[in-house]
Order: C-alpha cells, then structure tokens, then sequence
C-alpha cells in the first residue's frame, strides 16, 4: 500500500529536502514550486509516487550529463502518466477480482483493491465497513445485486461528505459544467438528478471507488 500523506507541511517538507539532495546544491522552493507541491498533496498524489519520479528524472539528467537540472514544473506530466499507470492498475485487479465466479467474492475484491489506493486513513475506514456489510450480507444469502446497487448510493454520499476546500469546489465546477454541457431544456427537478448524478461520478473518480453493480455486470 502507498505511504499515507499528511496533507501540506509534512508533504511539501519530504519533497524539498529530497530535491535540494538530489541537485547537490541548497536553495528554497520558489512560491510557484511550493504551490505545485502542496495541489499534490491537496489531490492525493502519494508522497511515493512523487518521490519515484523525482528520482527518475534526476537519475536521467545524470546519465544524459545535461546542463539543465529538471524542475518540479517539468516533472508535472509524469506524475500525471504515474498516477494513471496506478489507476489503470487498480482497474486491472478489479478486473481480475472474483476468479471463483462468486458475486460476493468479486465484490469484495473490488473493495480491498479500492481500500489499497486510498492515501486517506478515513476513505480506508469507509471502505472496510462497507467489506464488512459486504460480508454480512452474504452470510445472510441476501441478493448481491440489491445489495450492490445500495452500497453504490452509499460510498458516493459516504466519500462526498470527505470533500473539503479546494476538492469540493473543483467537484462544484465539474458538476455545474457537466449539467451545463448536457444542454436541453431540463426541468428543475430533472436539472438536480443530474447534478446528484455528477457528484456521485466525480467522488468515484476522485477517489478510485468502484461501481459495484457495474462490477457485477463484468
């Protein structure tokens, strides 16, 4: 499992300290640099993530012997290409969860697989509760699909309620955008079920959760 971040200092202190190592010579982040460090943090971007970059570029530059030393500016688009590799792995072993054909195993693994990406202590409680209903429906031979699609609902409402700051309102705007490029002449009510549509996709994406029936449907 990735290292759990603290959120801002703690984050953006390992970062520094290991940058100013790595270019062999002492000099401050810049405004600009200390603002990057701590929207990753703000995105959950695990500290390991940023570190394996870090490292990479650093060891490309000593190895090319060229004069300009990378940036963490430079180091943006990797991270972003580091972070989906890491999501289209946890897709894959969603993909592969279940091998015994049972609905509740494959279930289940959806959900251990989603607690694994998770940096936050809180969206990993959140998710071994939801295992635990998983676990309990099961021995009492309810219907997995019912169940799935409740728990959908759930998690979204569940891992929305975690959204502060920065995060809730990048999923405001996404939200409103979604609803705006959906156009038509949609009625008030009709205008909020698609908003409460959008948040619930934005928190799955946010956060790596699984859809649990869209996980039954294979």
């Amino acid at each position: 499992m990735d290292e759990p971040i603290d959120a801002g200092a703690r984050f953006l202190r390992e970062i520094e300290t290991r940058f100013v190592v790595l270019r062999g010579r002492g000099f401050a982040l810049t405004a600009r640099d200390v603002g990057r460090v701590l929207d990753w943090s703000a995105r959950g971007v695990p500290l390991r993530v940023v570190m394996q970059v870090l490292e990479e570029a650093m060891r490309r530059w000593r190895a090319d012997g060229a004069k300009r030393a990378p940036t963490l500016g430079g180091l943006e688009r990797s991270i972003e290409a580091a972070m989906k590799r890491r999501a289209e792995r946890v897709v894959s072993q969603v993909d592969d969860a279940g091998a015994d054909g049972s609905e509740w195993a494959k279930l289940k693994r959806a959900v251990e697989v989603a607690g694994v990406a998770q940096t936050e202590e809180s969206a990993r409680t959140l998710l071994r509760r939801v295992w635990a209903t998983l676990k309990r429906e099961e021995e009492a031979k309810a219907d997995a699909w019912v169940v799935a699609a409740r728990l959908d609902v759930e998690l979204a409402e569940a891992f929305d309620v975690l959204l502060v700051g920065d995060a809730r309102g990048e999923m405001a705007r996404a939200v409103e955008d979604a609803v705006a490029q959906a156009g038509g002449n949609m009625s008030n009510a009709a205008a909020s079920e698609r908003r409460l549509f959008e948040r619930a996709r934005w928190t799955r994406r946010r956060y790596g959760l699984p859809e649990l029936v869209g996980v039954l449907l294979g």
